[in-house]
């Protein structure tokens, strides 16, 4: 009893050990897969997902706070220097900012990822814009993984090229007309338990975000209305996040944002709002630092 118990106890601390090294990184990885990768290897199915972080703290700065204001005449335009809209809502930047790199055109991006227990369908939008994708899957265990995609009324999509190994696969679609789809994930060898799965659905495109934030602190009150970001926040300090769009054709919007922590969801999507005069034309500004960590911003 004691020899299986420690067999046991061996087994479960060499699954977690693969668990933890999921997925691998490889050599070929570009420098958002590896991003991706990172913070995969930190998911934890079991861990408690907090949804409502955000709202012990909310927005300093409100319409109420707004309407209070001896700005005269309610009916009248904003009056208020650095804002404009009928509530003053929509902040203007006090000097435009350009600390920004701005991506490759037709570079390859990730257009959705994650990492799921299972081999259950996962579905995906294909736009006007995207003319080839590639969907990759790796696995935890070597059960020969594969793809089929299916429209909604349940057509299969053929494939352009498809590359096959015991533990990934990558395969390539061309001319697919725009839609909501669904990945069907599949293998040859039953999935075993402790089975991990992380999907990449990658394309060319000339749409590409930059993101950032900025602090509020005794320097900089009026954070929503600066343009110079950066890429750190710190504990429990509130942060304001902006964001830049290239590459996004007219009338197309952004109009949420999503938090990640280590692949955890820590937000129901959050509606961004637009300011004047500023590169990073999108805000969220009730960004709360919890905990230290790796962010994803979607």
């Amino acid at each position: 009893m004691v020899g299986w118990t420690k067999t046991a106890l061996w087994l479960v601390a060499t699954m977690a050990l693969a668990s933890a090294l999921f997925p691998k990184i490889l050599d070929g990885d570009d420098p958002q897969t590896v991003a991706l990768k990172k913070a995969y290897q930190s998911w934890n199915a079991s861990r408690k997902v907090n949804h409502d972080v955000f709202i012990e703290n909310t927005a300093r700065r409100t319409k109420r706070d707004v309407s209070q204001q001896p700005l005269g005449n309610v009916n009248s335009a904003c009056q208020l220097p650095g804002y404009t809209g009928q509530h003053c809502e929509f902040p203007i930047c006090t000097e435009v900012g350009r600390n920004f790199t701005a991506p490759q055109v037709d570079n390859e991006a990730t257009l959705e990822s994650g990492q799921a227990t299972d081999l259950s369908p996962i579905s995906f939008v294909v736009d006007e814009t995207i003319k080839a994708f590639s969907v990759h899957l790796a696995t935890s265990q070597p059960c020969s993984p594969s793809v089929v995609i299916k429209s909604l009324a349940g057509a299969v999509i053929p494939f352009a090229d498809q590359t096959l190994q015991d533990d990934q696969s990558v395969t390539v679609y061309a001319n697919v007309p725009a839609g909501t789809y669904y990945i069907v994930p599949s293998s040859v060898n039953p999935i075993e338990p402790g089975f991990l799965m992380m999907y990449q659905v990658r394309s060319k495109t000339t749409l590409q975000i930059n993101a950032g934030f900025v602090l509020w602190d005794s320097a900089n009150k009026q954070p929503e209305r600066s343009d110079f970001p950066s890429y750190r926040v710190y504990q429990h300090e509130m942060a304001v996040a902006v964001v830049k769009p290239h590459g996004l054709e007219r009338p197309g919007s952004l109009s949420t944002i999503s938090f990640y922590k280590d692949d955890q969801l820590i937000s129901r999507p959050m509606p961004l709002q637009i300011r004047y005069g500023c590169s990073f034309e999108y805000y969220f500004e009730s960004f709360f630092c919890r905990d230290t960590g790796s962010y994803i911003l979607k």
